[in-house]
């Protein structure tokens, strides 16, 4: 869990502060002297799943502050939305702000299973896949290495963002072969 706080900054009147208005209908909004300074925001995790928390307004109105109950997850995305807020004259925001936000990525990447493992092939010169995938920074390429029965072969194979493939150029013997695959994502994470 990552303990993390957000700040949304109002925009104030010149010369005044957020809190220009009654509260006539937004309950879960910041009050100061009886008056809506903020209204809130919607938080949630993707996808759409909302986050609870507390929302707190500076002393001069213009920075509110969420802090979410219980903190962030890691290696997770987010999703803010703030709609339908109302300045010191009562004019409503009519366009949606949204914007996302990933909190650190510490997962690994996935190596899915090898469509190949444990079974025989009759051809001696297999082409050889392994998909992986990350959801959060991406898979680093240049840390792909795949070895074959112990010996990287990586610099013969192909490799892109969500797979590795390789053709032996000579026969392999008949028998049993190892396979291996490392990935590690952008953020350093290794499988």
């Amino acid at each position: 869990m990552v303990l993390l706080h957000l700040e949304i900054i109002l925009y104030a009147p010149e010369g005044g502060s957020a809190c220009g208005f009654e509260k006539p209908h937004y309950p879960s909004g910041l009050q100061r002297d009886g008056k809506l300074c903020f209204q809130g925001f919607d938080l949630s995790q993707s996808p759409d799943v909302p986050l609870t928390g507390s929302y707190e307004l500076d002393a001069g109105g213009i920075v509110a502050t969420f802090r979410p109950a219980g903190g962030l997850n890691e290696s997770t995305r987010y999703t803010i939305n703030v709609n339908g807020q109302r300045d010191a004259s009562g004019n409503v925001q009519t366009q949606a702000f949204v914007t996302l936000f990933t909190t650190q990525d510490r997962t690994a990447p996935v190596i899915d299973p090898l469509p190949i493992d444990g079974t025989r092939v009759r051809v001696f010169k297999p082409t050889i896949t392994a998909t992986y995938h990350d959801n959060i920074s991406g898979v680093k390429t240049s840390s792909v290495v795949f070895t074959l029965d112990g010996i990287s072969v990586t610099q013969n194979a192909i490799v892109t963002g969500s797979l590795v493939s390789f053709t032996p150029a000579i026969p392999l013997a008949g028998g049993h072969h190892t396979v291996t695959v490392e990935v590690a994502d952008n953020a350093g994470n290794w499988r």
